[in-house]
């Protein structure tokens, strides 16, 4: 059986039966959306899927409107299915392997020329509340927030890629996916470009890297929960609900968190207190705290404070402007040579195509700012992956979680 890895781009929301990942938990879809792929655009209908797949019609129907739910397949007048998201499958990698490491080199050189304002722009104010390396600051500001933030919203303005898809249940993201295929898991998996978040009022737990694994941040952690309760087998409505309970109470608990990690990086409290134990004990386990001689607390990540947004974005729009032109010529390159790569094939929009595009470039970028020494390297697991994290302070706001793949 066909496996893909499946990614989403902004906020599939609760994990119902509108959110894609609780959709594509079953494997039988893999194997419809890649049958569909494989062949032209509108080539299969019901019929033909039951013969090849061996799958009886009410539950081949019955996956064929899960799949037309979340937006991934299309069906044309005559009944027959096209895949609707940009899927890449392992025949498609050859047109686009080697264009990556050019324009992770190109862009990566232009950025290396900039590092000198890059940096007087990061001085001009203090905007983490303990002590950070340069090096660890450019990871964050660049590789993550950069280029999977300000970067998207400047070149989606631009008009080179889109960001936002309304779907069904009025949930705002884009899919897209990789054949499960050892050459291909390099770009899907290996490279940094993955941004985890969970933001509730007045945090965002923050974590970039790889997907080269399960991440022990707290975004991913709450997923695995989530999942784990869904999994409980006839109790549907029951786990439907209990998620939802759920959910409040870690948006609570992320908020104690915050409260007692910044708390302590003011020296308004030890931290090793007795009433604070279960909250050190998350926080340690999770890779923000650790416990020192004689029962001092330190904080192993940058906790940027509420100045951070006005530099960050600084930098960003700073660096997007600096390299729009390059990124344009080698966008208008790339669609040259991927006139045959299955997503075009079956129409996906290619602004779309070109949003995971930008994700594959700004992945090899990253791969080259680190290898120069420029940013901060990220701690690797072999569980985990690569990845580094960090906390943002910000002005009050409502609580959610992403994921940027």
């Amino acid at each position: 059986m066909k496996k893909l890895n499946f990614f989403i781009f902004g906020e599939p929301g609760l994990y119902d039966e509108f959110n894609p990942r609780y959709i594509l938990e079953n494997n039988k879809l893999h194997e419809i959306i890649y049958t569909i792929a494989e062949g032209t655009a509108f080539l299969f209908g019901v019929a033909e899927l039951e013969n090849l797949l061996a799958i009886d019609k009410k539950g081949l129907i019955d996956m064929i409107s899960k799949l037309k739910r979340i937006g991934a397949i299309k069906v044309n007048e005559q009944g027959r299915f096209a895949i609707n998201f940009t899927l890449f499958l392992a025949k498609d990698i050859d047109n686009i392997q080697e264009y990556l490491k050019y324009a992770g080199k190109r862009i990566g050189d232009r950025i290396l020329s900039l590092g000198k304002e890059i940096k007087n722009i990061i001085e001009e104010e203090q905007i983490t509340l303990n002590e950070v390396l340069m090096k660890r600051k450019l990871y964050h500001v660049i590789c993550d927030y950069t280029f999977d933030g300000v970067a998207l919203d400047y070149f989606s303005k631009k008009g080179l890629f889109k960001v936002s898809k309304v779907n069904e249940g009025n949930r705002d993201y884009i899919l897209y996916a990789y054949e499960d295929d050892s050459v291909l898991n390099k770009f899907s998996n290996k490279l940094l470009c993955s941004s985890n978040n969970v933001q509730i009022d007045g945090y965002r737990f923050n974590s970039f890297g790889d997907c080269d694994g399960n991440r022990n941040d707290l975004f991913r952690y709450l997923r695995r929960v989530d999942r784990e309760i869904n999994n409980i087998q006839n109790a549907g409505e029951l786990n439907s609900a209990y998620t939802k309970w759920v959910s409040k109470r870690n948006n609570e608990l992320a908020k104690e968190l915050g409260d007692y990690i910044i708390n302590l990086a003011k020296g308004l409290i030890h931290g090793n207190e007795s009433k604070y134990e279960d909250l050190f004990n998350i926080g340690k386990a999770l890779g923000y705290l650790d416990l020192l001689e004689k029962g001092k607390v330190s904080i192993n990540v940058p906790i940027f404070t509420e100045n951070h947004e006005e530099v960050f974005n600084k930098v960003g729009e700073y660096i997007s402007s600096e390299i729009y032109d390059e990124l344009k010529e080698i966008l208008k390159e790339m669609s040259e040579r991927l006139e045959n790569i299955t997503a075009i094939r079956h129409g996906v929009d290619i602004k779309e195509i070109a949003l995971e595009l930008w994700h594959l470039i700004f992945g090899s970028i990253n791969e080259y700012l680190v290898e120069k020494g420029f940013v901060d390297k990220p701690y690797y697991s072999e569980f985990e992956g690569r990845y580094l994290q960090s906390i943002y302070m910000l002005k009050s706001e409502g609580g959610n979680q992403n994921e940027n793949n």
